[in-house]
């Protein structure tokens, strides 16, 4: 009776050893994980002060961009009635 009950207590020790050694391989993976994840999160960081200064930028841009569409459109109309008014006469 005692040499199973040493029997049973040596299986749960072996297991509990596998368990550990288990435990411990998860845990290195995780710790690399974690420091996968750190290296990522800083990275999106960087990534959302350069958007953010775009989308600062962004207002000016338009504004810039309807006023050469304006200027473009002004220079086209003024070659077209220059060009009619040579064809007219």
């Amino acid at each position: 009776m005692i040499e199973q009950r040493v029997a049973l207590l040596e299986n749960a020790v072996r297991d509990i050893g596998v368990a550990i050694r288990n435990i411990d391989g998860h845990l290195s993976t995780l710790v690399r994980l974690e420091e996968r994840h750190l290296q990522n999160s800083a990275r999106v960081d960087d990534h959302e002060q350069r958007l953010r200064a775009i989308e600062e930028k962004m207002p000016v841009l338009g504004v810039m961009r309807n006023w050469i569409i304006a200027g473009v459109t002004a220079g086209v109309g003024m070659l077209l009635a220059a060009f009619s008014r040579v064809v007219l006469k």
